[in-house]
C-alpha cells in the first residue's frame, strides 16, 4: 500500500517520539508542517485511523515489548511510554489487545516458560 509523503513522514516522527507524554497530535502536525486537520484527513485516507490511534498503537507495542523484556511495574511502563497514568495504559491496552497489561504479561511469560 502506498502512503502519502505526509503519512510516511508522520510515521517516522511517531516512531521516534511516541514515548514522550508531551508528544501528541498537535506536536506531530507541527513536526510535519501541517495543520492538525490536514494530518487527520490524510491519516484517515491512508490508514483508516486517526493520528492519535496510531500513536497509541505504537505506545502499546512498546508496552508489550517492555512487559515481556523487563520486570518493571506497569505504572513505570505507563509513564515510560507516554501515558499520563496506568489507568490510561489499561484502557488503551484493553482496547487494542483485548486484555489488561498484567494478564497479557502473565500469559506471555507462561507461554515462554512452556517452550
Amino acid at each position: 500500500m502506498a502512503f502519502s509523503l505526509l503519512t510516511r513522514r508522520a510515521l517516522v516522527v511517531i516512531r521516534n517520539n511516541h514515548p514522550c507524554e508531551s508528544f501528541n497530535v498537535e506536536s506531530l502536525a507541527r513536526s510535519c508542517g501541517v495543520s492538525r486537520r490536514v494530518l487527520e484527513r490524510q491519516f484517515r485516507k491512508d490508514l483508516r485511523e486517526s493520528p492519535l490511534g496510531i500513536i497509541n498503537q505504537f505506545r502499546i507495542n512498546r508496552a508489550k515489548h517492555l512487559l515481556i523484556t523487563t520486570s518493571s511495574a506497569i505504572t513505570e511502563i505507563a509513564e515510560d511510554i507516554g501515558f499520563a497514568d496506568v489507568k490510561s495504559l489499561r484502557h488503551h491496552f484493553r482496547k487494542i489487545v483485548g486484555t489488561t497489561p498484567g494478564i497479557w504479561r502473565r500469559e506471555q511469560k507462561s507461554q515462554i516458560s512452556l517452550t
